[in-house]
């Protein structure tokens, strides 16, 4: 390609050259031209002009050559017949070469003269390329770049000092530097300026001066400037590098406040802080730390921490420090410090890595410790409080069954005999609600202290909770022993207590089961205490009890009674009965009272007694209670639609569901959406539920009349009402219980019972319904007394829904016989 390149000239000169010999062959005719060369004269000249010597030569040569073949006779021939054509090629040769040496001076001059221009345009871009290179670097600089002269005059300056100094660009250019710095300080710049450019050298201008700037507006801000000088063709100038150092000022206020406060919560908490490095020498202590260990700060810093603290806890700490190293992690460890007072404080310590912010690599270990000495004592006691019942001082159910446990495996190892003795009060209920709760702890704490010095020191005592205490009995010989030891706490327990001013009684029931005989778990032993106690209750009270197999079978069957119980709440295997209620003196229909069965899977059904006491103990007998309702107005509500008269149905309230006190709710719950009114539902509570919480079982009561529902008191006779509140009950209906209408008839003391309970509700102005009248006598005798409702299997037996509407029919024809 270069090859090529360096041959196109002459290829363009020969056919420069053939051009000229074709316009000479045209022109000939015409003009008559004679001339064999004059028109090569001007592919000689551009040869000359433009490509100097060579490549005119061979112009000149080709051109002489084509001359000489084409239009010097003979033609086609290179010896010219006449002398004159060999003198004109000769001239025209030589003039070539003329032309050949003028055009190759004209080359050299005019390459050297371009040669000259690129050097000259090179230097000139280089000067730019600096230039522009120079103003970029000075642009860009985040510090204010002054050039200043001897005299103290700018002459260098950049965008960021115009902008720092608050000038328009390049307004600060020519004018005295000191026009930038305040003031005061103009004659001393003056002189540190002379001295600088006397005496040059790199260093911070005005060194040790609170250098400030001033800027047009007049406004002042802290600046620092370094300055050196450099020599330029004009002569010295001092270039300045100056920054705003407002914002780093701010910084350094700002930590040095931060450390101030830092040092000052560090000197007033009392909190024991201390810094040390990885080699265990402190390097900062609070001055709580130092106090403590009766030294000053300046006597901590700087020493190790075995020449300070004492030796264990130099001890503590250096083991803590190797933990924090090795871990990487925070250490927590509880030590404790003697005061200078003498007295011993328990601190809880905290070790921890100091790092910085870039790096993993800890430096040093902090610390931090926490006096602990009131949380300490805080804790034994809330541990005290936690295992301790409160009122009495005994171990409560958590330290029972941890002690039990302990005592079990001391047993276990040594063989001896241990017994667990299941304490409840007899009658304590009625106590605590005829004198309250005051009275009542007074005597529970009488019955601890006796509990605790009848029985021996190795021997654990405790309180469950209520009325009911645990006995642990250890190291037995034998069961006759354990049988003493029972006949005493029981003489122990029922001697009368002296109460401030009441001499009061009560008796203990108590339950005992035998390690290993009745379990060998403490939680075992205590449960199955729990169940003799139960049986001694139901054998009289006041009488001690062996845990048996049989009990265990009760028990077993008890629970067996309350799983099915739970299945039929999901099946709904329960039925209501309804027995009819009649006004004595007509012998209508007055209401009826709802009864509940539960149906068996061999057709058989069981009646409440069997059933009702396990619902109780586990809780069931409120959603059964619940069923009940809703089953009540159900079959109201079916009667309506039948177009049958309405008729109250009472319902029996168990003394749990009463005293539950979330019974109002459950009431509603199950009554929601029912069009039973509540003046057709009356509820049945017994005598002795009333009574024994006479307070809360009142406001239930006043509760249920005020949103309509009937209110009758069951069992009546039986209980121990007080006169005085059954006057202030919102009742309706007093019933007699049944044990005294069954033999009125023959027994005059239940006759006289009977009467005096009708006379009764007559002057309360509540009715009085008679239970189980079976016999036309009883009938006869309630109706002379005035009773007012009378129900019993004579009147009608409890029946189910469909059978009390055949028997509503057939009362009212027998009515209307004997109307008749």
């Amino acid at each position: 390609m270069q090859k090529l390149k360096n041959f196109k000239p002459y290829l363009l000169m020969l056919a420069l050259i053939a051009t000229l010999t074709v316009l000479r062959m045209a022109l000939h005719p015409v003009m008559q031209f004679t001339g064999p060369v004059a028109l090569y004269f001007l592919a000689i000249a551009i040869a000359a002009v433009f490509r100097g010597a060579r490549l005119t030569l061979f112009t000149t040569m080709v051109a002489v050559t084509t001359a000489d073949l084409l239009f010097v006779p003979p033609r086609f021939s290179m010896i010219p017949e006449k002398p004159a054509d060999m003198m004109l090629l000769t001239i025209f040769v030589c003039v070539g070469l003329v032309f050949a040496a003028a055009g190759e001076a004209h080359l050299r001059s005019r390459l050297r003269l371009e040669q000259l221009m690129k050097s000259l345009t090179n230097a000139k871009q280089k000067i730019e390329l600096s230039e522009r290179t120079m103003h970029a670097l000075l642009e860009s600089s985040s510090q204010g770049v002054f050039g200043i002269d001897e005299q103290g005059h700018i002459r260098i300056v950049n965008g960021t000092a115009h902008r720092m100094f608050g000038y328009s660009p390049g307004e600060l250019m020519n004018q005295p530097i000191e026009n930038l710095i305040d003031m005061p300080l103009h004659a001393s710049h003056r002189q540190h300026r002379k001295a600088f450019f006397e005496h040059p050298r790199e260093r911070p201008m005005m060194h040790g001066l609170d250098l400030k700037g001033r800027r047009k507006d007049g406004s002042l801000f802290p600046i620092e400037a370094l300055i050196t000088v450099t020599d330029t063709p004009s002569g010295r100038l001092g270039v300045s590098f100056v920054s705003d150092v407002t914002k780093r000022k701010e910084m350094e206020a700002e930590l040095m406040r931060e450390r101030s406060e830092l040092r000052s919560l560090l000197n007033h908490t009392p909190v024991l802080v201390s810094l040390q490095n990885l080699d265990g020498k402190i390097h900062l202590a609070n001055r709580s730390f130092a106090r403590v260990l009766g030294v000053t700060e300046e006597e901590m810093v700087g020493r190790h921490m075995s020449e300070v603290f004492p030796p264990e806890l130099a001890e503590i700490v250096s083991r803590s420090n190797q933990q924090v190293i090795s871990s990487q992690q925070a250490d927590e460890v509880d030590i404790e410090i003697i005061h200078q007072d003498g007295e011993k404080h328990h601190y809880h310590l905290v070790k921890f890595p100091l790092r910085y912010l870039d790096t993993e690599e800890p430096f040093g270990i902090g610390g931090f410790a926490i006096d602990i000495t009131e949380l300490k004592k805080a804790e034994e006691k809330v541990l005290h409080a936690a295992q301790h019942d409160s009122l009495t001082g005994l171990p409560n159910r958590a330290l029972i069954y941890e002690i039990g446990a302990c005592l079990i495996s001391t047993s276990h190892r040594y063989g001896h005999k241990l017994a667990v003795m299941f304490f409840d009060l007899d009658r304590f209920k009625p106590i605590n609600d005829t004198y309250g709760h005051r009275i009542g702890d007074l005597m529970l704490k009488e019955v601890a202290q006796r509990l605790h010095g009848a029985v021996r020191d190795s021997d654990l005592v405790g309180r469950l909770g209520g009325d009911e205490f645990i006995a642990v009995l250890t190291n037995l010989k034998s069961e006759s022993d354990l049988e003493t030891i029972a006949s005493h706490l029981l003489n122990s327990l029922r001697a009368p207590y002296r109460i401030e001013s009441l001499e009061l009684h009560t008796s203990p029931s108590i339950g005992i089961s035998l390690y290993d005989h009745d379990g060998s778990e403490i939680d075992t032993l205590i449960r199955r205490a729990d169940a003799a106690m139960y049986h001694a209750k139901h054998q009289g009270r006041n009488n001690f009890q062996y845990y048996s197999e049989e009990i265990r079978s009760n028990t077993s069957r008890v629970f067996a009674l309350e799983q099915r119980l739970r299945r039929s709440l999901h099946t709904e295997d329960f039925e209501l009965v309804y027995q009819p209620i009649i006004e004595m003196k007509s012998g209508q229909l007055a209401a009826v009272e709802a009864l509940i069965r539960w149906r068996q899977s061999d057709g058989g059904e069981l009646m409440p007694g069997d059933f009702i006491s396990a619902a109780e103990a586990s809780g069931l007998i409120h959603q059964i209670g619940e069923w009940v309702f809703r089953e009540a107005s159900r079959q109201f509500e079916q009667w309506m639609r039948m177009g049958l008269p309405p008729v109250r149905i009472a319902v029996n309230v168990s003394p749990i569901q009463f005293r539950s006190p979330d019974f109002r709710a459950r009431l509603m719950n199950a009554l929601d959406g029912s069009k039973m009114e509540p003046r057709w539902l009356e509820l049945e509570v017994t005598e002795s539920t009333v009574m024994n919480q006479i307070e809360e079982a009142t406001k239930t009561l006043v509760w249920l009349k005020k949103l309509g529902f009937r209110i009758a008191l069951d069992d009546f006779g039986t209980g121990y009402s007080s006169l005085s509140h059954l006057a202030q009950l919102p009742i309706d209906q007093l019933k007699v219980d049944r044990s005294f209408i069954i033999h009125m008839d023959s027994d005059q003391r239940s006759l006289a019972i009977a009467e005096t309970v009708i006379a009764l509700g007559q002057k309360l102005g509540v009715e009085v319904v008679a239970e189980g009248i079976e016999n036309a006598g009883s009938m006869k005798l309630l109706r002379e007394a005035g009773c007012t409702l009378g129900q019993g299997y004579l009147i009608g037996v409890p029946m189910h829904a469909e059978q009390l509407s055949g028997w509503r029919q057939n009362r009212l024809e027998e009515q209307e016989a004997l109307l008749v």
